[in-house]
């Protein structure tokens, strides 16, 4: 059998996961050391016949937001680090290479003490939860939001730290893409999606803490706090059943820990807590001084470790890490997808669209990039929100670099347009 490549550099071993648009494999790295822990990693591809429907070109877009938003988190320790992203040449599929987690999903978790209602135990759950929304006040703080937590998108790595995967059907807040949902068909699985999702309404970061809510409920109780027969009516549910009694159904759940968890899981955005961080906060005071956790038998090496009061925000984050030399010159990609976020805010604030339709194309055309300069060429210098790039550059916002090359009053025989003037 033919091995695969995939971009020149990740040699595909197995497929261990696939969804509804992608497939991901385990790989090998073959730039880095055969001795190296970066050797091994996961690439996840679109599925090939997706491209060949009508939402080829949407695929494209969710997968495109995906690296995006990753890029945004490579250096939180609760989110998979990423390697390299980019388009196979050999078939024309984009990929996004991440590094391999050695780690077990909370639905593992969940589906292997079925039956045993004190696992997982009371502290694992308070430090799990705990990991899960520093994780999400991160991506909040990044303006990303998941739309997709659930236990089978988050991992109990070995060593005890959580990692949350998969932001395929995430968003970015500040380029407004909250309120977006395809055709109008909320995203998300059914079981945890939040009552403003199953309404297509304007999707906040308070959607993920509703999701978190749920992921909680099921870590106590074996059981989402929603189910049915049809999608529809677990949707149905969301919207207008409150949930079972969760001290009922897992007697040993602090009445402080069931009053956050029904605050999580209220109906109105508005009523639960205000951001991660404070639900991370609620948590952490939950959690039983230092006492060691409950051990548990098979799963010793995935003892999540405890968080500690300060949280993401005393925490220094990790350098992401290179697997090749980092050039001496500027990252002019870097700097272009930097600039670029403030271009596009600057584009999308100056036009207000009544027609859902026009909007729409809009939208699209922007996530497609059609008037988006190569990195190399000049972009409008000064942007209402920030000021000049000399100003930036000046206050190292941007790299110094940006004061020459994005110079005002450059010759358009440069190349100039998609953006300048």
């Amino acid at each position: 059998m033919v091995q695969k490549d995939v971009g020149g550099r990740f040699r595909l071993v197995e497929p261990i996961g696939q969804g509804g648009m992608g497939v991901v494999h385990k790989a090998v790295d073959l730039e880095a050391a055969e001795d190296s822990a970066d050797r091994l990693v996961a690439v996840k591809r679109i599925l090939s016949k997706q491209l060949l429907g009508p939402e080829s070109s949407g695929l494209v877009r969710r997968f495109d937001r995906e690296v995006n938003i990753m890029r945004r988190l490579n250096a939180h320790r609760h989110f998979p680090r990423i390697i390299q992203g980019g388009v196979d040449e050999s078939d024309g599929l984009p990929y996004l290479a991440m590094e391999f987690l050695d780690g077990r999903t909370l639905l593992e978790l969940i589906g292997e003490f079925v039956d045993d209602p004190a696992i997982p135990s009371i502290d694992w759950v308070i430090e799990i939860g705990a990991q899960l929304a520093d994780g999400l006040a991160a991506a909040h703080a990044l303006q990303a939001i998941h739309r997709d937590l659930k236990p089978s998108n988050a991992m109990l790595t070995r060593g005890g730290v959580v990692k949350i995967l998969d932001f395929g059907l995430g968003r970015f807040l500040d380029r407004g893409e909250g309120e977006w949902s395809s055709s109008g068909t909320p995203w998300g699985s059914c079981k945890y999606t939040a009552p403003e999702q199953v309404r297509s309404s304007k999707v906040s970061p308070s959607a993920d803490l509703y999701s978190l809510g749920c992921v909680i409920f099921e870590l106590l109780t074996k059981e989402p706090p929603f189910q049915g027969k049809t999608a529809h009516e677990v949707q149905e549910k969301h919207i207008s059943a409150s949930p079972p009694l969760l001290g009922e159904m897992r007697p040993d759940t602090p009445p402080a820990l069931v009053r956050l968890v029904d605050q999580l899981l209220a109906k109105d955005p508005a009523d639960r807590p205000a951001d991660a961080g404070r639900v991370r906060s609620a948590l952490l005071e939950l959690a039983e001084g230092g006492a060691p956790l409950t051990r548990v038998l098979g799963w010793e090496d995935f003892t999540p470790v405890r968080q500690s009061p300060g949280g993401a925000r005393a925490e220094q984050p990790e350098a992401p890490r290179r697997t090749r030399p980092a050039s001496d010159g500027m990252d002019v990609f870097g700097l272009h997808e930097k600039v670029i976020t403030e271009y596009r805010a600057f584009t999308e604030g100056g036009t207000v669209i009544r027609d859902e339709r026009v909007k729409e194309f809009v939208q699209q055309d922007l996530d497609a990039k059609s008037q988006w300069p190569a990195p190399w060429i000049s972009l409008n210098p000064s942007f209402a929100s920030a000021g000049t790039v000399v100003e930036l550059a000046a206050q190292k916002v941007l790299h110094q670099e940006c004061a020459r090359i994005f110079r005002v009053g450059k010759s358009s025989t440069r190349g100039g347009g998609g953006g300048g003037g």
